[in-house]
C-alpha cells in the first residue's frame, strides 16, 4: 500500500470520526459535552468530503467506499438542514403571512459601502419582496427607526428600549413582550398579532453570539501546527464556543417555555447562531417546523463569513401554518443574508 493511499485512508477515518461527533452532538446538550458542538459548524464541509471519498474509492478501492457511504446515509437528515430538496407548494394555498428575518449587523455593512444612502439601500431591497407583512430584525440600529417607518407604509414597530431585536408588522398588535437575556444585542421580543380572525404570536430572536470570528480568522491566517500558541488559541476558541453554546441553550429554553404557555399559532424568526445539526435546533424542531426543510431549495447558507454553507438564521412555524415558499437572498446588505417565508395560516390546527 502506497503512502498516498495510507494518508487518504487515515484522512477518511478522521473525517468519519468527526462527522460521527456531529451526529452525537445532535442528541446531547452542549453542557454535557466539550468538543463536539463546534463540529456542527463544519458539517457541510465534512458531508461533501465524504461525498468526495465515495467517488474516490469507487475508482480506487471499493471496500473503503463503505465507510463514507454509511456516514452519508446516517446523516442524510442533517444534510437536508443545509441543502433544500423541496419543491414549490403546488396546492395553490393563499399566502396569509409573508415574513422576512435578517440580522442587520447594525447597518454597518451598507453604511460602509453606501454611506448616507444606507437606509435607502435597505428599503429598496425590502421593496423587491412582494407580499411582505412581517419583518423580524436583529441588531437593528434605532437611528433608522423613523426612516424605515416613514417608507414602509402601513407598518408599526414592536420594540423595547435597548433591545436590538424588533418586529415590524402590518397586523394589529394585541399584546407584546420581551424575554430578557440580560443583554441588549442578544434579545427576544414577541407580539400577538391579529391576522384575520386569529391571533398569531410572532418572535424576533437573536441568541448569544459566538464572538470568535476575529480570533478564528487570526488562527487560520497564522496557522502553524508546530506552534504551541496555535494550539492554545484553538483550544481557547473551542472553550469559548462551548460557553456560548450553553448560554444559547438556556436562552432558547426560556423561549420554548414561553411558547408552551400559549395555544396560538407561532412564528419564531431570527438569528439563532446555531447550525441545523445542533442539539438546540433539535429541541426547537420538537415543537416547531423548520420552513427551510419544508420549502427550501439549494444550499441554504445565511451567513457570509469564511465558514461555507453556514445556516444560522431560521423561520420556524407551528403546525397551524403551511409553508408555501422559503427563500434565502444572497444580497450584500449585512454579514447575514435575509430569509423570507410565505405562509398559509390554517383556520384550525390539525
Amino acid at each position: 500500500m502506497g503512502l498516498i493511499k495510507k494518508l487518504l485512508i487515515l484522512s477518511n477515518i478522521i473525517a468519519a470520526i468527526a462527522i460521527l461527533g456531529v451526529y452525537i452532538n445532535y442528541y446531547i446538550p452542549p453542557y454535557k459535552i466539550f468538543i463536539f458542538p463546534v463540529l456542527g459548524l463544519i458539517f457541510p464541509v465534512l458531508f461533501f468530503l465524504h461525498c468526495f471519498f465515495v467517488v474516490l474509492w469507487l475508482f480506487q478501492d471499493v471496500k473503503w467506499m463503505i465507510l463514507s457511504t454509511l456516514c452519508i446515509l446516517l446523516g442524510w437528515n442533517h444534510a437536508t438542514g443545509f441543502i433544500g430538496l423541496a419543491g414549490n407548494n403546488t396546492t395553490n394555498l393563499k399566502t396569509n403571512v409573508g415574513i422576512l428575518t435578517l440580522n442587520t449587523h447594525f447597518f454597518k455593512d451598507i453604511e460602509y459601502k453606501h454611506g448616507p444612502n444606507a437606509g435607502n439601500v435597505f428599503i429598496n431591497f425590502l421593496n423587491t419582496i412582494s407580499s411582505l407583512d412581517v419583518i423580524a430584525l436583529q441588531e437593528f440600529p434605532f437611528k433608522y427607526e423613523n426612516f424605515v417607518l416613514e417608507r414602509l407604509k402601513g407598518f408599526d414597530i414592536v420594540r423595547y428600549e435597548h433591545k436590538r431585536a424588533v418586529i415590524f408588522t402590518k397586523y394589529p398588535v394585541i399584546a407584546k413582550g420581551e424575554i430578557d437575556f440580560g443583554t441588549s444585542t442578544n434579545s427576544c421580543v414577541w407580539a400577538d398579532c391579529k391576522i384575520g380572525d386569529q391571533i398569531v404570536r410572532i418572535y424576533s430572536v437573536h441568541l448569544q453570539s459566538n464572538s470568535i470570528t476575529d480570533r478564528a480568522d487570526h488562527v487560520l491566517d497564522n496557522l502553524q501546527f508546530r506552534n504551541k500558541k496555535t494550539w492554545s488559541e484553538s483550544i481557547d476558541i473551542l472553550r469559548r464556543y462551548r460557553r456560548r453554546a450553553i448560554t444559547r441553550y438556556h436562552q432558547m429554553d426560556k423561549i420554548l417555555q414561553h411558547i408552551e404557555s400559549t395555544q396560538t399559532p407561532v412564528i419564531l424568526a431570527g438569528d439563532l447562531n446555531e447550525p441545523p445539526n445542533s442539539n438546540l435546533i433539535r429541541e426547537v424542531s420538537k415543537r416547531l417546523n423548520d420552513s427551510f426543510k419544508a420549502r427550501g431549495r439549494g444550499v441554504g447558507s445565511t451567513y457570509g463569513g469564511r465558514l461555507p454553507f453556514l445556516r444560522i438564521d431560521y423561520i420556524f412555524v407551528s403546525d397551524h401554518f403551511i409553508v408555501n415558499d422559503l427563500q434565502t437572498h444572497p444580497v450584500d446588505i449585512s454579514d447575514h443574508f435575509p430569509v423570507t417565508a410565505m405562509l398559509h395560516l390554517r383556520k384550525e390546527k390539525t
